[in-house]
């Protein structure tokens, strides 16, 4: 009940800001700490090839993107590209799916489906715009504007950010390292 609460207070703002910043838009689903906990693969690339009805049949389409990677942060990855499935078209947008469209430059944050494919873990298509930059949802106020914030199904409350692509790769790689920290206590 909670996370359909935190869910519809995100539409709603997302859905408010979308003719102010449309970056906002494909900002984060959950917080950063959240999408990296939940991810097999992150990965930063470009949009290269979308097949539609691609590998599901019934009354939703399925799509497979091909996104060929620049940078993997977490995770491995045979090859240069990764296909990503996903429900929905580029003219049939499904609720909590991402969207791709081709040459967008994504931050991917990627759960296995099988060892050719995978999937996003709460639409963790992250636009990255013109100027490299990215909305994401963390944890702390460091380089928070004070506009947007959020209390999250954790009770915690998650401030909405603009970073550039690599101050968001360092925090990740942060978090990474932190978690392996805190594993082995």
């Amino acid at each position: 009940m909670i996370n359909k609460i935190h869910k519809i207070t995100l539409l709603i703002l997302v859905s408010s800001l979308l003719y102010c910043d449309s970056l906002f838009a494909r900002a984060m689903v959950w917080p950063l700490e959240k999408m990296i906990e939940e991810s097999d693969l992150i990965a930063v690339g470009t949009v290269k090839v979308i097949k539609e009805n691609s590998w599901i049949n019934g009354p939703t389409p399925g799509s497979t993107a091909q996104i060929e990677t620049a940078r993997i942060i977490k995770g491995l990855l045979k090859g240069s590209s990764v296909l990503v499935r996903y429900l929905g078209t580029t003219k049939f947008w499904v609720d909590d799916e991402p969207q791709f469209e081709i040459n967008k430059k994504v931050l991917l944050f990627l759960k296995r489906i099988n060892n050719n494919y995978y999937k996003t873990v709460a639409s963790g298509n992250v636009e990255i715009n013109i100027e490299d930059k990215v909305y994401i949802w963390e944890g702390n106020k460091d380089k928070w504007d004070g506009h947007y914030s959020m209390v999250w199904d954790d009770g915690k409350r998650y401030y909405c950010k603009v970073l550039t692509i690599d101050e968001c790769i360092e925090r990740i790689k942060k978090y990474m390292s932190s978690e392996g920290k805190n594993e082995k206590k």
